[in-house]
């Protein structure tokens, strides 16, 4: 299968923007860990899921509908784009209230309260700089969103990491948050006048709000559910095990959740382009889920098995021995992230094909058995439980959503099947070598360092990782060429088609598109 050439593009684009901020956010997450310890890391963590849990509420969907409408009908963008942003603010305002209302009602320390108060802000800034990307997501155009999310990226490290050096108070690392989300918007809504010509002007128009809500609708049963079982994790460890087990919870989830650039670039491209496809030639869908598919088991089932092998060394590297704790966690999740890396090119082929209700109570249920199975789990062994509850959640996800979709991609069920069974066989041959690696490896390595006069520590661990990481994917890649699961031409068809120069649309080439 050859990758289409705006896709493909469109994936590069934001794939590499999200590859160097989350390298720069886990770099700032390790600082966070290490200065401010479990507790305080915790607490960190806690109040951006918290915020992130109840903002949800603002959205119900409509960012979904917005990007699925514009990729089919690009001339209404400037119109659906007004509905939405101010749907948001006046939601946006009433949700916050409540939020802030819950965590002083549910007697939250004075710190958090401030730091949840901080994070909401922020949310509600990328809440209503989100519509913005969704009218570019629309017109397939994501470079534009990838420079943003560079932008603000540096910001808020920079300023969070000088904050956290100079050991400063923990809201200050949310002042940084909430400083880069508001450039984000305003740089948001400068390109769309700027490259779209698109001008907000929030104005009411009561038929198309309705119509827009009616479509939202399913997306936003959808959006609550995903928040639950996102974000309730590590809300319910918080209150139930406290700040600590949040912390150690928090340092696995968060190496997991740096991945998830990589389904979320691409389900971005693929949604606009689904939403196209379906609504003019709809033999094309399951071409494009399958080449989306099958590019994602490419990368997540070896990055599944080197997370469980390289769990101690990449745990030592984030926080040292005080997240010890922390590596049967990441070793439990490894599973969750290759069901939560093949759900993104799912949830994007239901809401295209007009299937969002489906997707509506897969999700539903999902959180449901993600509560359910945390108030029991969560007790017993705590962060560990809570690991066990997202990867069980992410498997069901992924298996009722194959179900419900099986007539849009049966046709190509074999070039999937053997495409897994083939990148399977070629990890398992990695997970062999750097198994066998470990037996000697270890020795050696603290051997040349103590000869060297430098500290084993962290440098040991840091050295461990990249030498599997660099060994394991020359022995997944050169197995899966023997194996024939990708070839050289693949490779060569995928570079050209980044650095091929897009045409421009019909959409982008009328001067007079928004008068």
């Amino acid at each position: 299968m050859a990758a289409p050439s705006r896709l493909t593009k469109n994936t590069s684009y934001l794939t590499m923007a999200y590859i160097i901020q989350k390298m720069l956010t886990l770099g700032y997450f390790v600082i966070v860990a290490r200065v401010y310890g479990p507790a305080g890391q915790g607490q960190y963590s806690a109040s951006l899921a918290f915020a992130g849990l109840f903002a949800v509420l603002t959205d119900l969907g409509i960012s979904f509908v917005l990007t699925r409408e514009v990729a089919r009908r690009p001339e209404r963008a400037s119109e659906l784009l007004n509905q939405a942003l101010l749907f948001r603010m006046v939601m946006g305002i009433l949700i916050y209230a409540i939020t802030m209302l819950l965590v002083w009602w549910w007697g939250y320390s004075t710190q958090m309260i401030v730091l949840v108060a901080l994070a909401g802000i922020a949310t509600w800034f990328d809440l209503i700089a989100t519509p913005c990307w969704a009218v570019f997501r629309g017109l397939q155009r994501l470079q534009y969103e990838s420079t943003s999310v560079l932008m603000v990226t540096g910001i808020m490290v920079g300023m969070g990491s000088t904050v956290a050096l100079l050991h400063g108070p923990l809201y200050l690392l949310i002042v940084a948050i909430l400083i880069s989300s508001v450039l984000s918007f305003f740089y948001a809504l400068t390109l769309l006048k700027r490259k779209a010509q698109i001008r907000v002007t929030l104005k009411f128009d009561r038929v198309l709000m309705r119509q827009i809500l009616i479509w939202a609708a399913p997306f936003a049963v959808a959006a609550i559910a995903s928040r639950i079982y996102t974000y309730t994790d590590a809300v319910m460890i918080q209150r139930m095990a406290g700040d600590a087990h949040a912390g150690w919870y928090s340092a696995a989830n968060k190496i997991v959740l740096a991945l998830q650039f990589i389904p979320s670039a691409l389900a971005a491209a693929v949604y606009a382009t689904m939403s196209s496809q379906f609504e003019n030639d709809k033999r094309l869908v399951g071409r494009t889920y399958s080449l989306a598919t099958y590019y994602l088991m490419l990368l997540v089932i070896p990055m599944g098995v080197g997370l469980a092998a390289l769990a101690p060394y990449l745990i030592s590297v984030v926080g040292g021995a005080e997240y010890t704790r922390s590596i049967p966690v990441l070793q439990v999740l490894s599973v969750a992230l290759v069901s939560s890396f093949l759900i993104f090119p799912l949830g994007s082929l239901l809401a295209a094909s007009n299937q969002q209700k489906h997707n509506s109570i897969i999700l539903s249920i999902a959180g449901v058995i993600n509560v359910g199975i945390n108030l029991f789990l969560i007790p017993q062994w705590q962060e560990v439980g809570a690991a066990w509850a997202s990867s069980i959640t992410y498997t069901f996800i992924l298996v009722a959503s194959l179900i419900l979709t099986w007539r849009l991609w049966k046709d190509y069920k074999k070039f999937l099947i053997m495409s897994l069974l083939k990148m399977t066989v070629a990890a398992a041959v990695m997970a062999g070598v750097i198994i066998e690696m470990q037996h000697f490896l270890s020795t050696r390595i603290t051997d040349m360092l103590s000869s060297l006069h430098i500290p084993v520590g962290v440098m040991h661990s840091v050295l461990h990782a990249l030498i599997y990481v660099f060994v394991g994917a020359v022995v997944y890649g050169g197995t899966l060429l023997v194996l024939q699961g990708i070839s050289i031409k693949q490779i060569h068809d995928v570079i050209k088609a980044v650095v091929k120069k897009d045409e421009p649309t019909t959409y982008e080439e009328s001067p007079t598109r928004n008068a």
